[in-house]
């Protein structure tokens, strides 16, 4: 359901500009390229994101497998201002390897949704400030993005918007013998949450939440 462009560009593109020198992003090196991805939806709401990676002419690392977690609190305690003093909700932020090589996921919404623009002018502000900062060790891509119909779940606020939902939890420590749920949100209190699997009641503690995001519905 997606429109997806993406290309490549020589030299700098403006939204590189402001990290175009920092040897820790990935393209300061010569010959540098900018790999821009415009994910676009066909329907309204469904998913806008701006994924800004700078690798050198080498081109971009392999990874086997995704692996993105939410972020360390020093991001989320920088980013978050950033994003709010622009006048978006901060929805939440993720650190992992992709494709790409090490990855910083930052989602961002407001009440008419958010654009291509919208997530452009994000990811300037935030890199920029991230190259003062510098609180990501060594190379690293940015992404910017809407939360999407696979909403990203971070703390005990947004469980609750999402009751009754059907949601997928990856844990960072086993309970009841697994890491991965899926099944019916049915209980938020405090920092724990109880979902419904194969008629099965689960409680699971939120800083135990490797990642957590809503099913979306088709029908």
């Amino acid at each position: 359901m997606l429109l997806q462009f993406c290309f490549a560009v020589a030299g700098w593109s403006s939204l590189a500009a402001r990290r175009a020198h920092n040897p820790k992003v990935v393209g300061s090196n010569p010959t540098p390229a900018t790999n821009v991805l415009l994910e676009r939806p066909l329907l309204r709401g469904l998913f806008v994101a701006v994924k800004l990676c700078l690798f050198s002419g080498e081109g971009q690392r392999g990874i086997n497998g995704n692996r993105m977690r939410r972020a360390p609190e020093t991001i989320w305690n920088f980013v978050a201002p950033i994003v709010e003093s622009l006048q978006y909700e901060f929805v939440g932020a993720s650190l992992g390897q992709t494709e790409s090589g090490l990855t910083l996921r930052i989602f961002v919404d407001q009440p008419d949704g958010v654009s291509v623009d919208d997530c452009a002018k994000v990811s300037n502000m935030v890199g920029a400030g991230l190259d003062v900062e510098d609180l990501i060790a060594g190379e690293y891509c940015l992404e910017v993005s809407s939360p999407g119909m696979r909403r990203p779940l971070f703390d005990a606020a947004q469980f609750e918007k999402q009751m009754g939902s059907e949601i997928k939890v990856r844990l960072t420590v086993p309970v009841d013998g697994r890491r991965n749920f899926k099944g019916e949100l049915t209980g938020v209190e405090g920092d724990l949450i109880t979902m419904q699997v194969d008629n099965t009641s689960h409680q699971i503690t939120i800083r135990d939440i490797d990642s957590a995001n809503v099913v979306p519905r088709f029908d």
